[in-house]
């Protein structure tokens, strides 16, 4: 079964930076399905969106001991990694398998993958009106991927695929692109206060807040719907914002700007609209890749092309 890992990430407030609370996740629905799911699965997948040549900042948490007994991985025999990058190529898929080996004693290493996607990074999307094309080399090369699991799967011979270790730190890298990005704001005049981007961030970084007279509502009597001068307004913790663009990109007033690079005159991308089939024999799912909406294919720009997009 596929489980979205940002939901999870999300409902178990992993992106909180100082301590987490502890949460029984088994009383949490989605975290009660999937450890279900994991306990008798035998192969585990496991993917991120690349930042700064690393898997998505604190997202490696949801595999910790503290977060997943190892109760649960107890019937894994196989294991694969994957990363999605819109510009940059890099060893993310490597370090994901370093830190899924630390738990899974004794299962195989199937293999890797690094699939290149449109990008999805506010100042580097194409202008309002245009888009860019998925690859449909790099669908071949997934349905490839696809096909080395299952024959690796199926092979007695097969001793397990190797992948990179490294003690490099990029911690020191990824903070400053954070820095380097700016802040994220909510255009007040364009909001219709609806909630998605608050539903969609994994970092729980943003919180639709009751406002009267520009200051925050305490009174829980006074921010009751109706009540007079009040204003729900999404209000951005920018010390929990690990600017992964969710926001931006699924919000349907184009409300959300990257400051620093007035993306209000950039396209968003959401990503392919993935269709879940549900396969009779088993009750399990599978990902149509293709999507609900026909994908349209083409070349993806080059990394010289989304570069020079943030000078104009």
């Amino acid at each position: 079964r596929t489980f979205d890992g940002l939901e999870l990430f999300k409902t178990a407030d992993l992106g909180n930076q100082g301590v987490r609370p502890e949460t029984d996740l088994t009383q949490i629905e989605i975290w009660s399905q999937f450890l279900n799911s994991l306990q008798t699965a035998n192969i585990i997948g496991f993917g991120s969106y690349t930042f700064k040549q690393k898997p998505a900042p604190y997202v490696l948490r949801i595999i910790n001991e503290s977060v997943i007994d190892q109760q649960y991985f107890q019937s894994i025999k196989f294991f694969f990694s994957f990363t999605t990058h819109g510009s940059f190529q890099s060893k993310a898929m490597d370090k994901i398998a370093e830190h899924m080996n630390k738990r899974l004693n004794n299962a195989k290493f199937l293999g890797k993958i690094d699939f290149h996607c449109p990008e999805n990074y506010p100042p580097i999307l194409p202008k309002i009106g245009e888009k860019d094309k998925w690859d449909n080399e790099e669908i071949v090369r997934l349905t490839s991927f696809e096909q080395d699991l299952i024959r690796r799967i199926h092979d007695p011979d097969f001793k397990g695929e190797k992948f990179a270790i490294s003690n490099k730190d990029l911690t020191v890298g990824q903070k400053e692109k954070y820095l380097s990005y700016g802040i994220v704001e909510v255009d007040t005049n364009l909001c219709l206060k609806c909630g998605v981007c608050e539903r969609n961030c994994p970092y729980n970084a943003i919180k639709l807040k009751d406002y009267k007279d520009g200051v925050v509502v305490d009174n829980i009597n006074d921010s009751e719907a109706g009540a007079e001068g009040v204003v729900r307004i999404p209000t951005v913790d920018q010390e929990r914002c690990q600017l992964c663009a969710r926001c931006y990109n699924n919000c349907p007033a184009h409300a959300i700007n990257f400051v620093k690079y007035n993306t209000h005159l950039r396209s968003q991308y959401k990503g392919p609209q993935l269709k879940f089939v549900k396969i009779q024999e088993d009750e399990q799912e599978r990902i149509d890749i293709r999507g609900e909406q026909p994908v349209e294919f083409g070349k993806l720009p080059g990394l010289l092309k989304l570069l020079l997009r943030k000078l104009y």
